[in-house]
C-alpha cells in the first residue's frame, strides 16, 4: 500500500487493475508482485531503483507482476 500511495507508476498499475476488475487485494498483489520484480532485478544485476523500471508490461491478472527489462 505504501508504493501505491506514493509512487506514480504503482498508483497507475493499481488504479488499472483494478479497472479490470481486480479486488483491492489482488490489485496490491500486482504492485507488490511489480516490487518484488523491481527489486529482484536490481539484487540480480547490482543495480540501483529506476523509476522507469515501472513502464515494462502491466500485467493482465494477479499474480503475474513480472516485469521485462
Amino acid at each position: 500500500a505504501v508504493a501505491r500511495n506514493n509512487d506514480p507508476h504503482a498508483r497507475k498499475l493499481y488504479r488499472d487493475a483494478r479497472a479490470r476488475g481486480c479486488s483491492d487485494g489482488q490489485a496490491l498483489r500486482i504492485v507488490a508482485d511489480r516490487c518484488l520484480g523491481i527489486l529482484n532485478a536490481m539484487l540480480r544485476t547490482g543495480t540501483t531503483y529506476d523509476p522507469a523500471k515501472w513502464r515494462g508490461r502491466v500485467p493482465e491478472k494477479p499474480g503475474d507482476g513480472r516485469i521485462t527489462a
